[in-house]
């Protein structure tokens, strides 16, 4: 999860920001930084995967768009991620 590794939070920012400033021209750079900051910070979905290679970042996915129980929010431990 990028919540282990808040070090590289500028960096797969700037991966994102590159990747898909076409689609949302508006989006800044630093939007983009508090962004993965918020989604770091959480325990519940959206959060990020990251994949790491020989302490190096090679990758990453969200994680979105599930609720457990009508209108609750699933949370890390909770049955839908056993």
């Amino acid at each position: 999860m990028l919540g282990n590794h808040p070090e590289r939070i500028a960096e797969l920012a700037l991966l994102h920001f590159n990747e898909w400033k076409h689609l949302s021209p508006d989006v800044t750079l630093d939007d983009r930084i508090r962004k993965l900051q918020q989604m770091a910070q959480s325990r519940e979905i959206p959060f990020i995967v990251v994949a790491m290679e020989n302490d190096q970042l090679a990758g990453s996915t969200p994680l979105s768009g599930r609720t457990c129980e009508r209108g609750k929010t699933c949370r890390l431990g909770s049955p839908a991620f056993s």
